[in-house]
């Protein structure tokens, strides 16, 4: 969605905020930085989470999920664990080890 354009318009162009296919993290409480191995690390780092333990997903929402997200983000710090739950896909194959 080009933050720019007003309504249903397409720009041609691609004009906006930031150039095409960059990539962000967004974290729950909805801070967002951009996707890079410097920040990365010192997210991981601050959270005390281990690489390993993460899993890439990328989702795409429409103007009705993301108007849902704005609502929650004003009523709760974990916005998009509320709002965008049910895309997140589970993986099945995880193994449980005993």
């Amino acid at each position: 969605m080009d933050p720019k354009s007003h309504g249903s318009e397409q720009s041609p162009e691609g004009s906006g905020f930031v150039k095409r296919d960059t990539t962000f993290t967004v974290s729950d409480d909805l801070i967002i930085t951009p996707m890079n191995t410097s920040s990365t690390v010192c997210f991981l780092k601050k959270l005390q989470i281990h690489a390993e333990d993460l899993e890439v997903q990328e989702i795409r929402i429409t103007k009705t999920e993301a108007t849902s997200l704005l609502r929650a983000s004003l009523v709760t710090s974990s916005a998009l664990n509320t709002c965008l739950r049910n895309l997140i896909v589970k993986n099945s194959n995880s193994k449980v080890e005993t």
